[in-house]
């Protein structure tokens, strides 16, 4: 396993958490730190694992492949800002999703080809009690400015991507690195 693989790994487990403890303001807030430091250290772990004089090759690829890419550089940025100049403090959104159901009963139509049904009008305090689910909270997490992805969602895109430019690095340069 590459030292880039390693750190990859920790990254996945501070994403994991992450989901986990969405509900929870403080632990969401540091497992997100750990994870911003853990996927930017995958970054300077490959270019360290990866780079040398003997591989030119890399540093057009990372060029390429990291350096221009969009999201890598906000992320980068946000973990910039976490570790330089203020935590992190993402904003939290809830939805809160209810259902109730009401047991009705509808007395049949008189004229039996009449396809519409009239419902009675309702009196609610009836003696029987509605039923339904609890009520599910659902939480989500934004970085201010950016209301198009939710957090968990933007760590785990960019967590995708590093598997994706760790796998490469490991089937391109890691053989090199080795010999």
């Amino acid at each position: 396993m590459s030292n880039t693989r390693d750190k990859l790994e920790e990254a996945q487990r501070f994403l994991q958490r992450m989901e986990d403890t969405q509900s929870d303001r403080i632990a969401f807030r540091d497992n997100l730190s750990a994870f911003l430091s853990a996927a930017q250290s995958v970054i300077y772990i490959m270019q360290s694992e990866f780079k040398s004089k003997q591989r030119p090759a890399f540093k057009t690829w990372f060029q390429t492949k990291v350096e221009s890419d969009k999201e890598i550089t906000f992320i980068e940025t946000v973990r910039g800002e976490a570790i330089h100049s203020e935590p992190v403090k993402p904003y939290r959104n809830t939805n809160i999703t209810t259902s109730v159901t009401i047991g009705v009963c509808v007395p049949a139509s008189k004229n039996p080809k009449s396809s519409k049904i009239r419902l009675p009008k309702m009196n609610f305090k009836s003696k029987q009690k509605p039923t339904g689910s609890e009520p599910k909270l659902e939480q989500q997490w934004y970085f201010n400015g950016r209301n198009d992805k939710d957090v968990v969602a933007l760590c785990t895109e960019h967590l995708t991507k590093l598997e994706s430019l760790v796998a490469y690095c490991e089937a391109q340069f890691m053989a090199s690195s080795k010999r």
